[in-house]
């Protein structure tokens, strides 16, 4: 893999082959065929190999398969007895010429063409071994890696397939291949099983092609699939499997079945069109959804629209037009042609979405691409959506009762929270009372008590912290009660979220800077709890030091879009972390003030959060320690208290810079003795703190945290 695409969504290429002893006829012709059958695998590029008795004719191109072989160019390819052919997706390496497939390489004991489809995890560091050893490469595909690892083995191996199976035991990832040397053609899949490959018979003839598809196109026979770790070798003597590095687990790619493959194809003994409609209906056990159409997006998401409609009994219809002449959006190598591609290759059929209750089946919601734009041609044709704008900070159950009101009334099927945690609590809980019509809210409070499905939630965050966005809780407020409470169970994960920096270039200042400490109390609660893990100890160590590095520039110029992605990465990690980890004494005093005088959370946590740090006192002087670092305001050489101490200084500098207030105003002694009460039950068990504190100890926080000067 190239260091340069390593960050890119990796995706599909189709290979085949043949070796013909005498049915298969002109195999460029028959390879040519094959590929065009493949073609929906791969649109960049494409080439075959001929092998005419150890001779190797080489066309590859950057264009579809139609384009790149003219009549001209099969003619000049000549006859043979094998052929390699491939089609080719950009996983890795860069668009050009030189990085088509098959490549054909030669060396000392003869020459040798290779079709790889799959992904090396492990390409960079052979690349970087065999050029220590003196390789040089002429492209930037992690293909030529494997052809240079085989070769390299085939030096000192007494037979092609010798050397390819001591390659596999360096090579990691996935990756099935078609190889021909001078006189034999070999199929091999990696032992994971990760992408499909399938034998096929024309008589004597042998094929392999990554779908069964392939072999209806050009009239073979399907035979059964390569298992994985297999190599099958086929030469004059017949056809023979090597099986050294089968039997351990394997794991299909499930995005074969979901969308690359063809309908038509069968892959592993199963279906792909069956399964597609398989997936439908399992889609829609569960849901409660009222609407008045099902429709797919064409092509490979009508078969799983339809199962939902099956399953559901909604009626199922054609609401999208496709262009039957533009190639898949997905593969499209970047983000533009992406986008013009959608336009150009699908439309809504108004007279039928109008005024309806939509829901659509996407099987493509990777990059989100076609997805986004899919939905505002719905939208813009009528389809229907409502807005519930009356969230505030802390939300009641009142509002959640009235949004669950208009979701109902408006007939909706989807909930997309937008904005900071007070819409996504709102959100998650018109979610649960969708999926429990008879259980209040407070009946819900707790731990895994809503174990049902929700309605789809989307959470768009527009501040510099919440983490609601991934987090399992929804912190609701009983408004006569002036009791704040968390609801706090899987289902109420949002099903999506979207991290866009650019909707948070108005925030204002002073909910910046709130917010984002909101999400530095979850990174820091999160990593001194009892219960975190190396994951989460991960997490929290990046958003630390992501919102040290990014708060104040995001303070200071709303609109500097690093700072503003950085902290949104930050919010997004920390709540990952404190849903895993969960929070502590902080969390539970700024829901006691919350619930009993509605005051912000992100200012209670910024508030907060020094003067809990300072009580837990050296049961967390070493954590706090290790965050220091993290945030660069200490040296590992300091002793824990010093670096704790630093960190703890550090945050009040922070709130200090930004103007956020160092005690908290209206709160009353009368209450103390009930806050702290509050606060203790709902701590203590529940939270792993690093160490437990009594009403009597709360109650001298609460007094410390005041401001009594108001």
């Amino acid at each position: 893999m190239s260091v340069q695409e390593s960050g890119k969504l990796h995706e599909e290429c189709g290979v085949f082959g043949v070796y013909d002893k005498g049915e298969a006829g002109d195999v460029a012709a028959l390879t040519y065929y094959g590929l065009y059958a493949l073609q929906h695998r791969g649109q960049e590029s494409c080439g075959m190999a001929i092998n005419d008795d150890g001779v190797f004719t080489l066309h590859k191109d950057i264009g579809l398969v139609g384009d790149v072989f003219t009549p001209e160019k099969l003619r000049a390819l000549g006859g043979g007895r094998m052929a390699v052919g491939h089609c080719r997706y950009a996983t890795t390496g860069t668009r050009s010429r030189s990085n088509a497939q098959p490549l054909v390489v030669r060396h000392i004991k003869g020459s040798m063409a290779l079709a790889h489809n799959g992904n090396l995890t492990n390409a960079a560091e052979l690349r970087e071994k065999f050029e220590l050893e003196g390789a040089i490469f002429h492209t930037t595909s992690d293909t030529e890696v494997i052809a240079y690892a085989i070769t390299k083995e085939r030096i000192h191996a007494p037979s092609i397939e010798a050397a390819v199976e001591a390659a596999m035991g360096q090579l990691a990832g996935a990756y099935s291949l078609v190889i021909s040397s001078p006189s034999k053609l070999i199929a091999v899949r990696d032992p994971v099983g990760f992408r499909p490959l399938c034998m096929g018979r024309m008589g004597e003839s042998i094929l392999f092609a990554s779908e069964s598809c392939a072999f209806d196109a050009v009239g073979a026979e399907f035979v059964r699939d390569i298992e994985p770790g297999e190599i099958v070798v086929v030469d004059a003597q017949g056809v023979r499997s090597i099986r050294s590095r089968c039997g351990g687990p394997s794991a299909m790619c499930v995005f074969e079945f979901i969308y690359f493959a063809r309908p038509d194809s069968v892959i592993d003994g199963i279906n792909v069109y069956q399964s597609r409609v398989e997936a439908g209906k399992r889609l829609a056990v569960g849901d409660d959804v009222q609407a008045d159409m099902v429709i797919g997006v064409p092509d490979s998401a009508l078969a799983a629209a339809m199962g939902y409609a099956q399953q559901s009994g909604i009626p199922y219809g054609d609401g999208l037009a496709k262009n039957r002449y533009v190639g898949r959006t997905f593969i499209q190598p970047t983000q533009k042609q992406r986008e013009r591609g959608v336009r150009m290759k699908l439309s809504a059929i108004s007279s039928i979405v109008s005024g309806k209750r939509v829901v659509m089946v996407d099987d493509s919601i990777v990059r989100g691409t076609t997805s986004k734009k899919i939905v505002k041609m719905l939208r813009d044709a009528g389809a229907n959506y409502a807005v519930y704008d009356k969230t505030q900070p802390n939300p009641t159950v009142d509002q959640v009762e009235e949004a669950l009101e208009l979701y109902h009334q408006r007939q909706c099927t989807a909930i997309i929270a937008i904005g900071g945690g007070s819409s996504m609590d709102c959100a998650k809980a018109v979610g649960a009372r969708v999926a429990y019509p008879n259980k209040s809210l407070s009946r819900m409070k707790g731990v895994l008590r809503v174990l049902k499905a929700t309605t789809p939630i989307i959470a768009i965050p527009t501040t510099a912290g919440t983490g609601s966005e991934v987090t399992l809780a929804a912190v609701i407020t009983d408004g006569h009660e002036r009791h704040k409470y968390a609801i706090m169970s899987f289902p109420l994960i949002p099903h999506y979220a979207v991290l866009d920096a650019r909707l948070t270039y108005t925030l204002p200042p002073h909910l910046t800077s709130t917010t984002g400490m909101d999400a530095l109390t979850h990174a820091v609660e999160a990593y001194i709890g009892r219960s975190a893990t190396k994951q989460t100890r991960e997490l929290a160590l990046d958003a630390t030091k992501l919102i040290f590095g990014n708060i104040q520039r995001a303070y200071e110029h709303g609109d500097d879009h690093e700072a503003r992605e950085n902290m949104l990465h930050a919010a997004y990690k920390a709540g990952i972390a404190f849903s895993m980890s969960y929070v502590g004494y902080v969390h539970a005093i700024a829901h006691s003030l919350g619930g009993q005088y509605g005051v912000p959370h992100g200012l209670a946590n910024a508030v907060i959060l020094p003067y809990v740090l300072e009580a837990y006192g050296e049961a967390a002087h070493k954590k706090l320690h290790q965050l220091s670092m993290a945030a660069g305001v200490c040296a590992a050489t300091d002793s824990d208290a010093e670096g704790a101490a630093k960190f703890i200084a550090a945050i009040k500098e922070l709130n200090a810079s930004m103007n956020i207030p160092e005690k908290i105003s209206g709160i009353k002694h009368d209450d103390i003795a009930h806050l702290a009460h509050t606060a203790e039950r709902e701590a203590n068990p529940l939270y792993p703190v690093p160490k437990l504190m009594t009403e009597h100890e709360l109650a001298a926080l609460y007094e410390e945290i005041a401001d009594w000067n108001e």
